[in-house]
């Protein structure tokens, strides 16, 4: 609802070098930030509306996404976010330098059990993939649950199998050790 996203848009511009993004059903919304936001949101983010105001963007927003080059995205940026939200939202570092915000229901988790369900495959037939902590509800619902190279630490230690950083195919190669080459 936008009375949500305008209250997420409000504790954000609190935050010191918090950048927000709007990410709704017709396009993603940015309003001219940082310097680093800006070259990151030209580089690397396609097709992106500029708006001069995240308050007025009419659309059905899913999801509201906080850029912070600080370095200590957990302190500055992720944890006053989900002292205010976490309780009707899930809250996720999804970068080192993103936060993202979403209803409950928008949750990784939730989409493999839903796809788990719908093919008729079980936990211990699913593989799946993550980079970091946005990916855990999709990795707790996989027996063969693979943490990237270039996960933080902490994350890899929590899972069994892990595979070359994303920038090295990692995932193509865990499916051909895993799966191909076991045909």
């Amino acid at each position: 609802p936008v009375e949500k996203v305008h209250a997420m848009l409000r504790e954000i511009d609190k935050i010191e070098n918090a950048d927000p993004m709007l990410c709704g059903t017709h396009g993603t919304y940015v309003t001219a930030g940082s310097p680093a936001f800006m070259a990151k949101m030209a580089n690397h983010y396609s097709p992106l509306t500029w708006v001069d105001d995240l308050y007025a963007v009419e659309d059905d927003i899913f999801k509201v996404s906080v850029y912070d080059a600080t370095g200590d995205i957990k302190n500055h940026t992720y944890l006053p976010l989900a002292e205010k939200f976490e309780k009707d939202n899930t809250i996720h570092m999804s970068a080192n330098i993103w936060v993202d915000i979403m209803d409950k229901t928008a949750d990784k988790g939730l989409a493999i059990q839903s796809l788990q369900k719908m093919f008729g495959v079980s936990y211990d037939e699913t593989m799946a993939f993550g980079d970091f902590y946005n990916d855990e509800p999709l990795l707790k619902n996989a027996k063969y649950a693979f943490v990237m190279e270039n996960a933080p630490d902490d994350l890899k230690e929590k899972y069994e199998y892990h595979t070359s950083s994303n920038k090295d195919s990692g995932v193509t190669k865990a499916i051909r050790q895993w799966v191909v080459d076991k045909l």
